[in-house]
């Protein structure tokens, strides 16, 4: 998270990955490289894994925030409010 938000994304990228590979049951992981590819534009590789964290953790909020809102900017308007009336 610390190289994310210090710009160093494509280090926390090369990081994450093994980690995300290696720790089939860790949501976090797999949040945080969604938010490493999300700021990058990979938007469609973050949908997957912010959906693959929700498989493992359901009540993840991070990840059922951030991938609301990814579909609201895709304009998949249902999807979004589906995943936002989750979070209440």
């Amino acid at each position: 998270y610390v190289l994310i938000q210090s710009g160093r994304v494509d280090e926390a990228i090369a990081r994450l990955q093994p980690l995300v590979q290696k720790a089939e049951g860790h949501a976090a992981s797999r949040v945080f490289l969604a938010q490493a590819l999300e700021s990058q534009g990979q938007f469609p590789e973050a949908v997957s894994l912010y959906e693959d964290a929700l498989r493992i953790k359901p009540d993840h909020l991070e990840a059922l925030s951030r991938l609301a809102a990814l579909h609201e900017r895709s304009r998949e308007y249902d999807r979004a409010l589906q995943r936002y009336d989750e979070l209440v």
